[in-house]
């Protein structure tokens, strides 16, 4: 469905969940810690997500093998004896996973829903909203929520306030397009840039960390 290259050599692939969980089975090997993973999960439509997005995993990494995934102290996902930086996240409706062999990376997909005009206040500040377009409301309200998303699986650390501790730069929603962000805790300060597409009725967003520590 979305297949996409970065000028920092990271690989994106979107699919939207079409296929019931045997499709995705046939295609997959699951290791114990899959099955440890996969016994979290007590509703059958959650299973078919975790289905969807290891297949698109092994998809975008074109990998016949079996993939030894793991989880680190944190919660964010590694392949075990590999050096790649892996992202991954789903909707009911749609997945996505994202490879890159040098950066940390951080990958987020969210469906546009109005839902999110209730919690808003959670996650934005004034300076964020200032600019938000009433047409478009609901549009530029979940790109925020999803590149704060993709700046936390990026920094793969607990304790990170969506309001405190991220700063996205005002922008005007489009179809696509990149603003700025600031990551910014203790004596960590990052500069970021979080790219953002729409695609069908979902949002998906990314972010590299190319930039040093200061």
């Amino acid at each position: 469905m979305f297949n996409h290259n970065t000028k920092n050599q990271s690989h994106i692939l979107v699919n939207r969940i079409s296929e019931d969980a045997a499709f995705y089975l046939k295609g997959l090997v699951l290791t114990e810690f899959d099955r440890n993973e996969l016994a979290k999960y007590l509703i059958e439509k959650r299973k078919l997500q975790w289905y969807a997005s290891r297949y698109a995993l092994k998809k975008l990494l074109n990998r016949n093998d079996i993939i030894y995934l793991n989880k680190d102290a944190y919660g964010k996902p590694f392949i075990e004896n590999s050096s790649m930086h892996i992202s991954l996240s789903h909707t009911q409706h749609m997945v996505v996973a994202m490879s890159n062999n040098t950066f940390e990376i951080g990958v987020d997909v969210e469906q546009i829903k109005e839902k999110v005009k209730r919690i808003a206040h959670k996650f934005t500040t004034e300076i964020e909203t200032a600019l938000i377009n009433p047409k478009t409301e609901i549009e530029s309200l979940i790109t925020i929520w999803s590149a704060k998303e993709s700046i936390y699986k990026m920094y793969s650390q607990k304790q990170l306030d969506f309001k405190d501790h991220i700063l996205l730069e005002p922008f005007t929603y489009t179809i696509s397009g990149q603003f700025k962000a600031i990551l910014q805790k203790d004596d960590l300060y990052k500069e970021l840039i979080v790219h953002y597409t729409t695609i069908e009725d979902h949002i998906l967003t990314y972010v590299e960390d190319i930039s040093p520590n200061i």
